[in-house]
């Protein structure tokens, strides 16, 4: 990664998101909580404050939210949720890769592109998969939350591992939302609840 784009990353975490949601599209009830963070962590690279219009990719990032049930694809801007769409996380491999490319081909091919592709994932074996996807077919290197992007937010456990990656965007969107202190609680696979401190532990 280059020391431009490691500024840009860094740049983003500063970022906040704004409380307006974007059309809901497919039949979406509403943004997941993976996306909701990992939207909040990324931000958008260029900085913008006002979404262009659709088309441009300048001002649009893919985030994935790797769920252990689903994988859900969100189309964002710094202000809105443009797109949404799922795939069932547990198939056979060829049949979750093809239905993962089909996704990434479809919105790509939508938008022209992103400026930038997000992944908070808690199934490594899949994050590999839409990682090689990615750069193989979008000729874009994935950026991955935890390696890549390391969320703002210190976790005082005392095995740290037991935090996925997607609870603490979580718990980071939570923050930028409605400050801290802030509990979290996840309605997800499993139903978790974090709290966070005044100082973000």
């Amino acid at each position: 990664m280059t020391k431009e784009r490691k500024s840009k990353l860094k740049e983003i975490l500063r970022s906040r998101v704004t409380r307006k949601r974007g059309p809901q599209q497919h039949g979406a009830a509403g943004v997941s909580h993976g996306e909701m963070g990992a939207a909040s962590t990324a931000g958008v690279l260029t900085g913008q404050r006002k979404s262009r219009k659709v088309g441009d990719s300048t001002d649009i990032i893919l985030v994935v939210d790797v769920g252990n049930t689903y994988i859900h694809f969100a189309v964002c801007t710094k202000a809105d949720v443009l797109n949404r769409q799922s795939v069932v996380t547990v198939q056979k491999s060829l049949e979750l890769k093809a239905a993962l490319n089909q996704v990434l081909l479809a919105l790509h091919r939508r938008y022209h592109g992103f400026a930038n592709i997000v992944i908070c994932s808690v199934v490594p074996a899949v994050t590999k998969v839409l990682e090689a996807l990615v750069l193989k077919n979008l000729k874009t290197k994935a950026v991955i939350i935890g390696r890549d992007l390391i969320v703002p937010i210190k976790n005082l456990y005392n095995n740290p591992q037991q935090v996925g990656q997607d609870r603490l965007v979580c718990a980071y969107g939570a923050c930028e939302l409605y400050g801290q202190p802030v509990i979290v609680i996840d309605l997800g696979t499993a139903i978790t609840l974090d709290v966070v401190s005044e100082k973000r532990e």
